[in-house]
């Protein structure tokens, strides 16, 4: 048998992918890298780091900075990043939330929760002075996913709403880039190079 260093499964979401993986690996005493478990740390790392999720850029960036080791034997999988244990973490409302969202092709912004804030109000506009805008929405969660969209940049801003409905400044405004002319893969593919120069 030929010597193999490396073994990549891909498939859709929920297509066995992991289970096959163990299942080869075990076979073949090779060992086992759960990518999706990078793919999440990284999400938890952008989320935790305030990093936009739309960022492509900013996503690479991120995830060449961080450190992951993943332990993974019969009994189950750990994974640590930047000497933190976030197994536990991983499967977080948030987490998974932003991962639904990119499987099905949308973006997500997401920011830190504040005491006493259980409602937040978004504004995506056209313009940096918010004249053209075309989302006004009041949301119950820390989190707002919207479609891709082609042309020009548009522009979110969130504040806070209190339970006594007292609405608090506007917070920094935050661009977002607009589908590029290609479609591609709109998680970034310079995270999976970043992951396939760590993986060789």
């Amino acid at each position: 048998m030929p010597k193999v260093s490396t073994i990549a499964i891909d498939g859709p979401a929920a297509s066995g992918k992991t289970v096959v993986g163990r299942l080869v690996s075990a076979r073949f005493g090779f060992q086992f890298l759960d990518t999706g478990l990078m793919y999440r740390a990284v999400t938890l790392a952008a989320i935790q780091q305030s990093t936009p999720l739309s960022d492509d850029v900013a996503l690479a960036t991120l995830a060449g900075k961080t450190e992951i080791a993943i332990t993974d034997t019969p009994d189950g999988t750990s994974i640590v990043v930047n000497s933190a244990d976030v197994t536990n973490s991983l499967r977080d409302t948030k987490v998974e939330a932003a991962v639904s969202a990119e499987e099905s092709g949308q973006l997500v912004a997401s920011w830190n929760v504040g005491m006493g804030q259980p409602n937040y109000r978004v504004q995506i506009a056209k313009d940096k002075a918010f004249n053209d805008i075309i989302i006004d929405e009041t949301i119950d969660k820390a989190e707002y996913a919207f479609e891709p969209f082609e042309g020009d940049e548009r522009y979110l801003r969130v504040k806070s709403i209190e339970q006594d409905g007292y609405e608090g400044p506007w917070g920094s405004t935050q661009t977002i880039q607009p589908l590029p002319e290609e479609p591609v893969n709109y998680w970034p593919l310079g995270l999976w190079t970043i992951f396939t120069i760590i993986l060789i």
